[in-house]
């Protein structure tokens, strides 16, 4: 019950080089759709799928497989006037966690997290804070329901690719620091941050770097990405080089 727990708090904690000049033709549906952004709908991850999304009649994310964990959850969106609701269940059909999500004004939403029945004491709420027509999140905090406040979020960005650095602390004083460097292309997960009360990334990572609490670079979390773009600039492949050599290869496949 305890490695469902940690797959499903990992799993909502939020889940991605050089551009090459050989670029992979899009049909003529999906130029049609540009303006709109394209829908992912796989990854794979060393030629096994790493992930999947189903998105309802309003191109808005419906349903999310995850197959980290060999596959032991599974999530369920819903819309409701302006909230979402994200349900995330087992394979047998158990629900695990509800977070609803709702706009509370122009700059900032909160989301209300209930984990049942693996972990009641965990219940907790989420205020996230953005700029209109900025880069993305600026701050998430994370408080449980008596209003003490376990994690925090503070992101700072520079640069038109929206370079960023987080910083991230823990309940217990813990400090993690990541710094991003961005491209110019287009995210490919955008489509799946389509509920109106989330904010989407820009661009994907092209090197991330990990710090841990004695401010030391961690190797086996820090990555260069070496990506290959459609006609549309969504990427389609993914080279990512941790700095302790080990090498992961993705594939982004789009509706």
């Amino acid at each position: 019950m305890k490695h469902i727990y940690l797959l499903v708090f990992a799993a909502i904690i939020l889940l991605a080089g050089c551009s090459s000049d050989d670029k992979t033709s899009v049909s003529d549906d999906q130029m049609d759709d540009a303006s709109e952004g394209l829908l992912l709908k796989s990854v794979y991850r060393d030629g096994e799928l790493f992930d999947y999304y189903e998105y309802d009649s309003e191109q808005r994310v419906s349903k999310r497989i995850p197959t980290v964990g060999s596959g032991s959850i599974y999530f369920l969106y819903e819309y409701v006037g302006d909230n979402s609701i994200l349900r995330i269940y087992d394979v047998t059909e158990k629900l695990l966690l509800t977070d609803t999500y709702y706009r509370i004004n122009a700059t900032s939403y909160r989301s209300d997290r209930v984990y049942e029945p693996i972990a009641p004491n965990q219940d907790s709420y989420f205020i996230v804070n953005h700029t209109p027509e900025g880069c993305g999140i600026n701050s998430r905090l994370g408080y449980y329901i008596d209003g003490s406040e376990y994690y925090s979020q503070i992101f700072e960005y520079n640069g038109i690719q929206c370079n960023d650095t987080e910083v991230a602390t823990y309940i217990n004083d813990v400090v993690i620091k990541y710094v991003r460097i961005r491209d110019e292309g287009k995210f490919a997960f955008a489509s799946t941050y389509i509920r109106e009360t989330n904010i989407s990334p820009k661009h994907n990572i092209l090197s991330e770097t990990r710090y841990n609490e004695n401010d030391e670079v961690e190797e086996t979390a820090s990555f260069t990405s070496i990506f290959e773009y459609n006609d549309l600039d969504y990427p389609i492949t993914e080279v990512r080089t941790f700095l302790n050599g080990s090498v992961q290869n993705y594939t982004y496949e789009y509706y």
